[in-house]
């Protein structure tokens, strides 16, 4: 019989901050220890241990990637192509403004079948700079997504009126 897994999310974390060389022992390591306390306290217990492996890991792993000096050349590879991708999406939303209004269903969905792709080539972009640079690019773009919905205000706030 299959045992369980432990949390797919908190694997992912560790293999975003782990170095390379320890990328498939530490976590190998971890599911084996997981195994043993679901088998003896159950998943519950073992999911709460694993999360907490995984957190208090994050930070030691971040400064030993600071040190080593790999996160500015990361950091310069996101940047990079973000600025590639900001500079596409804005061309592309000034080329449907000729065509549509702002604002209005098309020009939205427009912008969005634009950005899609764009997307994609700042991570391949950011990729072909730096190894693994592509997932600091995705969190970018996740973080600043959840910014722009935050602050954006809701139409009934922003005196549009519905249909």
């Amino acid at each position: 019989m299959n045992s369980p897994a432990p949390p797919r999310l908190a694997t992912w974390l560790l293999g975003v901050f782990l170095p390379a060389t320890e990328r498939e022992t530490i976590p190998g390591d971890l599911a084996e220890e997981f195994a043993f306390i679901v088998q003896g306290d159950g998943k519950a217990r073992a999911n709460r241990w694993y999360w907490r492996q995984t957190v208090t890991s994050v930070a030691p792993m971040l400064r030993s990637n600071i040190r080593r000096g790999g996160w500015l050349k990361t950091a310069g590879s996101v940047v990079v192509a973000y600025m590639v991708v900001a500079l596409l999406v804005v061309a592309g939303d000034l080329a449907s403004r000729r065509l549509m209004a702002p604002g209005e269903l098309p020009f939205t969905l427009v912008s969005l079948l634009v950005a899609f792709p764009v997307m994609m080539l700042g991570g391949y972009l950011a990729e072909r700079m730096r190894p693994r640079a592509a997932r600091a690019l995705a969190i970018l773009f996740t973080l600043m997504g959840f910014v722009s919905l935050a602050i954006t205000p809701t139409r009934r706030r922003s005196g549009i009126k519905s249909r």
